[in-house]
This record gives C-alpha cells, sequence and structure tokens, in this order.
C-alpha cells in the first residue's frame, strides 16, 4: 500500500484447491521448514466433518483452471461439522473444533489425532484457539462461555458470569509479546478483551447484532470485528469508545484476517471477499472478487464465501465457500509509472 497512490493493487485469482465434500468453514497457514527447504502450511475444516492438509503445487504456472495444490492428508474422527482451526506457535500441532463437543489434537507430522477434549457440560464448539506459547488451549461455544483447557485435554475453568450472553461465535489470541490479550465476541454483539485466565479487562457493545468474525492484527494494535448487521468495525487497542474506521459490505461478514505485514485487511462477506487498507481516508476496498463458479462443483446455486486465510508471506489469500471449494487470490501490486 503506498500513501501517494503511486501503486495499483490488483487482486488475482490464481487457482483452486478441490477436495472437501461440503462448505469449507475454516482455513489456516504457517509455514515449516524440512531438510532446509520451506514449506507452507494449509490445513481447511469443512461441514463434511473432516480436515485436510493440502500439498501445493509450487512449481505449477498459476491460472486460473489450474489446481492451486492437492489433498496430502485428511484428517477423520470428528461426527459433526467443522468449526474452527489453530495453529501452534512451532507449527507442529494443530487445534480442531467441532459441533460433536468436541475439540482435537493433532500432530502435523503424523496426521494422527494426539488427543480429544470433551466435557459433560460441554456444548457445541465454535471457536478454538493456542495460547502463544501453545501450553494452554481456549474454546468458546453454544454454552456463552470460554472454556480453558490443558494440553493433556484436561478441563481447566471457564468464564462463568463475564461470559456472554449468547453464543461465544469466536475467540482468538494476541500474537504480540507487547500487547498480550486474548478477545472474543458473541451473537450477543460484544466484543470482550481478556488478559491471563478470564480476566475480563473491556467488553465493548461493538455490533447491533450477531458478531460472525474477528481477527487481531499481529502487533496486536487493531482488532477487527463484522458480523450480520453488514459492517465491519476496525478498533483501536485500548481505545474502545468508538471504532477507527468502519466499511459497510455487501452482505453477511463471515470471516476476517489482517495481513502479516501490509496495513491491509481481507473480509470474507457471503458475496464477495474485499480488501480494505487500514491506514488512510478510503472507505471503500481497493479490490473485490466474486466467487468464481466451478463447473465441477457436486453442489447447486451460486457459492457464498465461508472463511479465508493469507499464506504465511502474504503472497496469497486462500477462500473457502460453500460449494467446497478453495479460491486462491494474489496480490499484485504495480507500479502506476511502470
Amino acid at each position: 500500500m503506498d500513501q501517494n497512490n503511486n501503486f495499483t493493487i490488483k487482486p488475482k485469482y490464481c487457482g483452486y484447491l478441490e477436495g472437501h465434500s461440503g462448505a469449507i468453514t475454516s482455513i489456516v497457514t504457517g509455514h515449516s521448514n524440512t531438510d532446509g527447504k520451506e514449506n507452507d502450511i494449509l490445513v481447511t475444516g469443512s461441514r463434511d466433518k473432516t480436515l485436510i492438509i493440502w500439498k501445493i503445487n509450487h512449481d505449477l504456472e498459476r491460472n486460473e483452471e489450474a489446481a492451486f495444490g492437492e489433498p496430502f492428508i485428511s484428517l477423520t474422527g470428528h461426527n459433526h461439522f467443522i468449526s474452527d482451526l489453530s495453529l501452534s506457535q512451532d507449527q507442529a500441532h494443530l487445534l480442531s473444533s467441532s459441533w460433536d463437543k468436541s475439540l482435537r489434537l493433532w500432530s502435523l507430522k503424523t496426521g494422527k489425532c494426539v488427543k480429544r477434549f470433551s466435557h459433560p457440560s460441554q456444548k457445541e464448539i465454535l471457536s478454538t484457539t493456542f495460547s502463544p506459547d501453545g501450553r494452554q488451549i481456549f474454546s468458546s461455544g453454544c454454552d456463552t462461555k470460554l472454556s480453558l483447557w490443558n494440553t493433556k485435554g484436561e478441563f481447566i475453568l471457564s468464564s462463568e458470569k463475564q461470559g456472554h450472553y449468547d453464543w461465544a461465535s469466536k475467540i482468538r489470541h494476541s500474537l504480540s509479546a507487547k500487547n498480550k490479550f486474548y478477545a472474543s465476541v458473541g451473537w450477543d454483539g460484544k466484543l470482550k478483551i481478556w488478559t491471563e485466565f478470564f480476566k475480563l479487562s473491556q467488553t465493548v457493545n461493538a455490533h447491533e447484532g450477531p458478531i460472525y468474525a474477528l481477527a487481531i492484527s499481529n502487533n496486536g494494535s487493531y482488532i477487527a470485528t463484522g458480523g450480520k448487521d453488514q459492517l465491519i468495525r476496525l478498533w483501536k487497542l485500548g481505545e474502545f469508545d468508538k471504532p477507527i474506521k468502519e466499511f459497510k459490505c455487501d452482505s453477511n461478514v463471515v470471516d476476517l484476517a489482517f495481513h502479516p505485514e501490509m496495513q491491509w485487511l481481507a473480509a470474507a462477506t457471503e458475496n464477495s471477499i474485499g480488501f480494505y487498507e487500514i491506514i488512510g481516508e478510503n472507505e471503500k476496498p481497493f479490490g473485490q472478487e466474486k466467487p468464481v463458479k466451478r463447473t465441477s462443483s457436486k453442489i447447486e446455486g451460486t457459492p457464498k464465501f465461508t472463511s479465508l486465510a493469507w499464506s504465511h508471506t502474504g503472497k496469497y489469500l486462500y477462500t473457502g465457500a460453500s460449494d467446497s471449494f478453495v479460491r486462491v487470490y494474489q496480490i499484485n501490486v504495480n507500479s502506476d509509472n511502470a
């Protein structure tokens, strides 16, 4: 992004991933170093009750009709929709949450389930995240509370009276060592900021209706929320009286992701993917994409976006949709003077 508008920023559709048989509900990305070679990590969860670890085809020429990668390992065990995924900071383990009222901890090296987490009072789980040090696991869901677990699968405690008044739809942690906190959002329209183990530091009346999407920037300075009111609101940490920016969208906001390096925010609504500038006066997306319908789709109707995640370098954006495909976009930055 350039403040003087010397660059043109254009998203480009550059391929797809095919392997699931149901809507893509969640996507996580990372990277590993094997034998001195950098490898992308890409894992998706679906309403088909499975997770897929993908192998990216780096050597292929990118075009709209080419598969961007292929399924490497399919992870099975959940008996209801996968709702959320979280990757450990060491990139070795994966968390999955499900409507089957359980969490599963997976080894990315073996593709095996290391531990299944459940609790007698637990209802459907909608979201999960590792703590930054990987020692604790947080989850949230239809019981309106946030829950804390250890990596042995033992339930530790819940947020009890300070939780949400409706479904707790998403929980995320700050990656910043300087700004250490957790955030949660719910169908009650609240954004809650937490420190340590459920010490509530802030409750924000963020939206008028249910909040579906939550993202925290890598430096922990910004929080983005979005939901049924078709609004994206951008908040600055410690300044919660009002959002610093607001973007009006074309449909329900279902997922949000900050770019790992640039001051950009990607947003998935049911109808489109939008790219927004965090800094500056522009209230319109600098790029917007509709889902390209796949002829091989076995699911009828116009596909709706459901989830998204940047690649670890920010070169690609992976977007999930209701038709079971992952669509991949590349952000090209071109000089206007070139």
